[in-house]
């Protein structure tokens, strides 16, 4: 369907619900991304996404106001890049809309995927992942599997059984890898008082895994509770099944 500037649109919020963005060109900007609406009489359920210019203390406000799956209007006023419409007279309606709230509760409907290696999956939807958990080197951790469609996760949750499937070496090479480009920052600038430098051993054997995440294009992410080495930070590990490992820091 094409839209053209002047068409008043309702829409319900999908599950990312609202959030802002400062271009350079145009400073902050609201956004929210319709999961399904209304346009010209016809109800178009594909995702339409919507951005409005605004001050910076007017942006928190909106981001306040319109949470996931609220029912919103706006008149269409432009268009601009990243396949968006640029909208104004935006408000939050309380009006009945039988489609709008049919859709609204199957996109809060709890879905679950049974996987064979994971057990079970559930979508989160604002994360456009599916969550559960596993066993790493003999440790349950939280994971996560990022996929390209959300309705067929099959073909990425395949991609993290691959991840799986060679646990041990992975994990070994991992905290290798940590341990090669950051045991000199740990003994250069993060000894506690009194703490003697650690050797390369102590290092690794501190590192325990936290979590795994991981996508349908094989890049991954090894999340490892530090053991005291960096105050309590988290040691990530990343890379990708074909290519191996490319990063490692600490954060949080």
């Amino acid at each position: 369907m094409s839209l053209v500037v002047g068409t008043r649109i309702r829409g319900v919020v999908d599950a990312m619900g609202s959030g802002g963005v400062n271009y350079a060109s145009v400073g902050c900007v609201f956004v929210i991304n319709l999961a399904a609406y209304w346009a010209d009489g016809r109800l178009v359920q594909s995702t339409l996404r919507c951005e409005m210019p605004v001050a910076e203390d007017v942006l928190r406000q909106w981001m306040a106001r319109v949470r996931a799956y609220s029912v919103v209007e706006a008149v269409i006023v432009g268009f601009a890049d990243r396949n968006a419409v640029l909208i104004s007279e935006l408000e939050v309606t309380a009006e009945e809309d039988r489609e709008l709230a049919a859709i609204s509760e199957e996109l809060q409907r709890p879905v679950v995927f049974q996987s064979r290696r994971f057990g079970a999956l559930s979508l989160d939807r604002r994360g456009r992942c599916y969550q559960g958990v596993a066993q790493w080197c003999g440790t349950e951790v939280p994971l996560s599997i990022s996929c390209a469609d959300l309705n067929d996760p099959a073909s990425a949750v395949a991609v993290a059984e691959s991840l799986f499937n060679d646990q041990d070496a992975r994990n070994r090479r991992a905290r290798d890898y940590a341990a090669d480009r950051l045991l000199e920052l740990k003994n250069d600038s993060w000894l506690d008082e009194d703490e003697v430098e650690i050797s390369r051993a102590e290092f690794i054997s501190r590192m325990q895994i936290a979590s795994i995440s991981i996508n349908q294009n094989g890049d991954f992410h090894l999340w490892y509770e530090d053991g005291g080495l960096f105050f309590g930070h988290l040691i990530l590990v990343s890379g990708n099944l074909e290519r191996g490992l490319s990063d490692t820091g600490i954060h949080g």
